[in-house]
């Protein structure tokens, strides 16, 4: 089996305080009592609740409300502003940042959501990418691996028994876009273009590709939150501890 970081996730009802030299990932339901629902969408801006309307199903409007909503207050936490307040800029490619705003400390963070779960990173100061997948996907990943990733990964993952073939799939597949969101480029990079799954016994891994800036490196980590996901956090530079939190519904 592919392994990943042991960790407790600690389940906190506010956030605690962000020291400079750490970073929190928390992971949350998105499955939410609608009281807490209401809450959420009262806090979203006109462009996601149009977003939420798009949506075919209900059971995808009312995670997505989930997810925005549970970024929103967890960055109103760590900034001490009404969630409503947040305000968010745009990347060329898409990655999302805090809007610029005077007297606001710069906050960097990056969320990702599957099924019903949603995991959100934050730092001060360094760039960040996660992702997460759940198990079962319906998903050709054999194929994938041989025509996407680089040969030595597709290697790597062909050696795992058939029955753990696809979570250690699902475990690379968050590396790379982990790191590819880090950078900036979410999943639009040639994904062979850098080893991240040819040793997938490793539970980190630091990175010198595209590093963000001279002798900066990337570090990545495999988590898994629960049986039934898997995580990859990638951070720019190596001198960061790692908190693992939660939250209920």
């Amino acid at each position: 089996m592919f392994a990943h970081t042991a960790a407790q996730w600690l389940r906190e009802e506010r956030c605690p305080d962000l020291g400079a030299d750490e970073v929190h990932i928390w992971w949350a339901d998105l499955d939410v009592a609608p009281p807490q629902r209401e809450r959420f969408a009262a806090s979203l801006n006109v462009h996601e609740h149009r977003r939420a309307a798009r949506l075919r199903f209900e059971i995808h409007r009312q995670r997505y409300i989930g997810a925005r909503g549970w970024l929103r207050h967890l960055l109103g936490e760590y900034l001490d502003v009404a969630p409503s307040d947040i305000a968010f800029d745009y990347g060329p490619l898409g990655k999302p940042a805090l809007a610029a705003a005077d007297g606001l400390p710069r906050l960097q963070f990056n969320a990702s959501d599957s099924q019903n779960i949603g995991v959100f990173a934050f730092s001060w100061e360094r760039e960040l990418g996660v992702d997460v997948e759940c198990l079962p996907r319906e998903v050709s990943y054999a194929e994938i691996a041989e025509r996407k990733f680089a040969a030595p990964e597709a290697a790597a993952l062909r050696a795992f028994p058939p029955h753990e073939r696809e979570r250690a799939f699902l475990a690379c597949w968050t590396r790379k876009e982990a790191y590819g969101k880090a950078r900036g480029v979410g999943i639009r990079y040639p994904l062979d273009s850098v080893l991240l799954c040819e040793r997938m016994t490793r539970t980190s891994l630091t990175l010198y590709d595209h590093a963000p800036a001279a002798g900066v490196p990337w570090k990545l980590v495999q988590l898994q939150p629960h049986a039934g996901a898997v995580v990859a956090l990638v951070v720019a530079g190596a001198d960061w501890q790692l908190r693992c939190l939660r939250r209920a519904g």
